[in-house]
Formats: C-alpha cells, sequence, structure tokens
C-alpha cells in the first residue's frame, strides 16, 4: 500500500495539458494538408478523409486511454488501497499503449533528402546501429536480471537478504532508509559484476540467493561471450571494409597518376566515387 502516493500538483497540471493536447490535435489533424501525387491536398473534405483512413482510430484511442488512466486514479481516492492498487495497475498496462505514438511520431518524420545520402556512410550507420543494438540487449538483460534479484531479495522473509543487509549498512552510515532508486541501482550494479571480471560489496546471504547467483554467473558465461562475439564481428567487418575502401582509394589515385589523368578529371572522379560509395546500386558498370 506504500507504493500508491499522490502524484504532485505539477505533474497532475502537465499531464492534464499534455492530454487536452492531444485531444484538440485530433480535431486539427482533419484539416492537416498532405502530399498526393506531389501535389499538396488542403480540401477539408478530403483531408479530412485521409486521417479518418490513417491514424484517427488510433488517436482517437490513445486519447480515451489517456482520459480513463486519470478517471482510474481519481477513483483509487474513493476506493480503498485494495482496490486503488488493482486500478494503479490497470492503468500502468494501459499506459503502456501510448507507445503506439512513436509509431505515429517516426512515421511522419521526413525522409532523408537524396542531397544529403551521399554523406551518409552505410558501414559506419550499419555498424553503430549493430553495436548499438547488442549493447541495449545487455541493458535490457540486466535490467531484468537484477529486478529479478531485487524481487528475491525482497520477498523472502524468513531468512537474512541482501536487501535487509544493505538496509541496514546504509541506516547506519546515513542515519535513514534508503529508496527504490538506491536499491535499483545497487542490483544492476551486481548483475553487472556477475557478467564482468568485478566485484562489489552485495554478496548472497541465504540459500536462495546463492542459487539465483549461480545461475546468472552460468547464463552470463553463455550470453556475454555470444554478445561480445557479435560486438566483436561487426567491429572487424566494419574495419576490413573501411580497409578495402583506403585500398581501392589508394589504387584510383595510383592509376590516375600513372596515366598522367588532369587534376581536374581526377578530382572530379574521385568526389563522384566518394559520393555513390554509400549508394553502390546508383553506380553503373560500364
Amino acid at each position: 500500500a506504500g507504493l500508491i502516493t499522490e502524484p504532485p500538483t505539477f505533474y497532475n497540471a502537465i499531464g492534464i495539458v499534455t492530454i487536452s493536447w492531444w485531444t484538440v490535435e485530433i480535431c486539427l489533424n482533419f484539416g492537416r494538408g498532405h502530399l498526393r501525387n506531389g501535389i499538396l491536398e488542403m480540401r477539408l473534405k478530403e483531408t479530412a478523409k485521409a486521417y479518418l483512413r490513417s491514424w484517427f482510430v488510433v488517436d482517437l484511442l490513445l486519447v480515451i486511454l489517456d482520459w480513463v488512466t486519470i478517471f482510474l486514479a481519481e477513483l483509487m481516492s474513493i476506493f480503498g488501497m485494495a482496490r486503488g492498487i488493482k486500478l494503479l495497475r490497470i492503468s500502468r498496462m494501459l499506459r503502456l499503449l501510448r507507445l503506439l505514438r512513436l509509431v505515429r511520431v517516426f512515421a511522419q518524420l521526413p525522409a532523408i533528402p537524396a542531397e544529403l545520402l551521399g554523406f551518409i556512410d552505410k558501414d559506419t550507420v550499419q555498424a553503430s546501429f549493430t553495436v548499438g543494438g547488442w549493447v541495449l540487449a545487455i541493458l535490457f538483460l540486466n535490467h531484468i536480471i537484477a529486478c529479478g534479484w531485487y524481487g528475491l531479495g525482497s520477498a523472502l522473509e524468513s531468512v537474512p537478504t541482501w536487501v535487509q543487509v544493505g538496509k541496514e549498512e546504509y541506516m547506519s552510515n546515513a542515519n535513514e532508509e534508503p529508496g527504490p532508486f538506491y536499491f535499483y541501482t545497487t542490483s544492476l550494479h551486481w548483475t553487472l559484476t556477475m557478467f564482468t571480471p568485478a566485484s562489489m560489496e552485495v554478496v548472497p546471504e541465504n540459500p536462495f540467493e546463492r542459487i539465483y547467483c549461480i545461475l546468472t554467473i552460468l547464463s552470463a558465461i553463455v550470453l556475454f561471450s555470444s554478445f561480445l562475439s557479435s560486438i566483436s564481428a561487426a567491429v572487424a567487418t566494419f574495419r576490413r571494409k573501411r580497409e578495402e575502401q583506403m585500398k581501392n582509394s589508394a589504387d584510383l589515385i595510383r592509376y590516375l597518376q600513372e596515366n598522367h589523368v588532369s587534376l581536374k578529371l581526377g578530382s572530379h572522379i574521385q568526389t563522384f566515387l566518394q559520393k555513390h560509395v554509400t549508394q553502390p546500386s546508383q553506380v553503373h558498370r560500364i
């Protein structure tokens, strides 16, 4: 019951203003113009039809869910704490559906102009996304394990747990109880030490936590090595392609010099190849 707290007034005001804006935006979207066959369509009848066929249903459902969550929050103050916990869980599950707005936001982002595509290195972007994806996967896995570690330490009451020991040590130093953020960061720190050759002061305090620790180490041996090998392979592939590009560039310069190609023509050739190196499909072989 202690987890249910009254949100700050400022937070409530910001939430109501945001939901009100999304509600008003539904009406504005009926008159929002769009491109059709290269022509800007601004006729209200046509723009309304286009909006009804695209994002109207999703926007309407999301706005309704937003107002429902506010209504559920008000119900929590009317009913008791027991019912309030159930309503809070339902409200949180409904708020996850707000992520659908991200799909619409990304769908409305403008495409990269063709003039800028020549300055984007496809290999660099691909390697960055690959390494970034694996790093996010490692963090997400550590987040799940950290939540399980904290949940195990909080659920056991008949035996000593790392949560109890950590709480006592924290109170002896700070003279106050640690908050959820302290326990989460401590759990995440412990999880990262299981995946890396590091150490920290948190150790298992009972057989159940020790079994969880052993399972985490075994999982880390298999999963973390796979993550590292995948990241290493992505970086190695990027380096190999970069070295190949540098070798081709050096061969081209040597060819131009040996055949006494003029500086102006050679510059145009190098500029053309550098512009289309990230778009090999646009370079036609003769």
